[in-house]
């Protein structure tokens, strides 16, 4: 990976895995408590798989032997 200022190679002087420390830089530059985003909205339920299995029980009989 080249520098976007100077075009050289750069390297990496430093390794951060303590994880109180990361947190204390996240939070200082505001991006530990970042809101999650909500959940998708589920999708629009229908009747038109309860309509179908109606009309297959009336045509097969009902599932569990009587009728």
């Amino acid at each position: 990976m080249l520098c976007c200022r100077c075009g050289r190679p750069l390297k990496i002087v430093s390794l951060i895995d303590a994880p109180s420390i990361i947190e204390r830089i996240l939070r200082h530059l505001k991006l530990w408590d970042r809101p999650q985003r909500p959940p998708p909205t589920p999708a629009p339920r229908t009747l038109d798989y309860d309509v179908e299995i109606a009309a297959w029980e009336d045509d097969l009989g009902s599932f569990d032997g009587t009728e």
